[in-house]
């Protein structure tokens, strides 16, 4: 699940600190290949590599940063992709159907 949205960043402009938090609120690992969260457009879509994440782990998933500590994900965007008010993110497994949405106003 999307447990948290970190979306305004203190990089200006860019906001390249951004991120959202996936969560592993079961009880067996999940292989995330092929896993899509996406920041509200067609074209701001973060594809997961085959990673297991393990019961009650959370990874952070940033906008154009990458921290090991906390699996190492980044969208790659030059760009702020979250808008600070009234947005969503959504996370879809790998077979396309969505399973988790975060939203805010």
């Amino acid at each position: 699940m999307i447990s948290s949205v970190r979306y305004d960043g203190d990089v200006l402009q860019v906001e390249s600190d951004e991120y959202a938090v996936i969560l592993n609120r079961g009880g067996v690992a999940v292989n995330l290949g092929g896993w899509r969260l996406n920041a509200g457009e067609p074209d701001q879509n973060f594809y997961f590599p085959s990673f297991d994440l393990q019961p009650g782990q959370s990874c952070r998933i940033y906008t154009n940063e990458a921290h090991p500590e906390s699996c190492g994900f980044s969208f790659g965007r030059g760009d702020a992709i979250w808008r600070n008010s009234n947005d969503c993110g959504y996370l879809y497994n790998a077979g396309g159907a969505e399973v988790s949405r975060f939203c805010w106003n």
